[in-house]
């Protein structure tokens, strides 16, 4: 009974104790275009945050189509602490996206994977407006 119960307890604080797949990724606007920096808590956990990348996959229905990745790089970018990433070379258009990005802490001490859905749409002025999409908890 006693191997049972520690075995219980060691499954359940395991659970609680296992790092997220993916963490949330902060995305905002600037100079019209989406703008990704990794949360706040991952930021101030690091002096060194890196950009491993970033994919946009754009949702049409139920199905999802890669619009634009970022190119392997031998060295990493640094992420300014409190400041986003652009990429000016996107086509932004109207429409849902899912965005990945992958970022390295403290020359790649540590490696998280940050995912945000997002609607963009098109004010009277031409201007974006920025939706953030709810996913369903997995």
């Amino acid at each position: 009974m006693i191997k049972i119960t520690l075995a219980c307890v060691l499954l359940v604080s395991g659970c609680h104790l296992e790092k997220p797949y993916f963490y949330p990724l902060d995305v905002v606007l600037k100079e019209n275009m989406p703008c990704f920096s990794p949360p706040y808590n991952i930021q101030k956990k690091s002096r060194l945050l890196q950009n491993r990348g970033v994919s946009v996959t754009k949702i049409t229905g139920k199905k999802g189509q890669t619009f634009w990745q970022s190119e392997p790089q031998s060295t990493l970018p640094v992420i300014p602490a409190g400041e986003c990433v652009s990429y000016p070379d996107i086509n932004w258009q109207e429409g849902e996206y899912a965005i990945f990005m992958g970022i390295s802490t403290n020359n790649d001490a540590e490696r998280y994977r940050l995912s945000k859905s997002i609607r963009l749409q098109k004010d009277k002025a031409g201007n974006f407006m920025l939706q953030e999409i709810r996913q369903p908890d997995l």
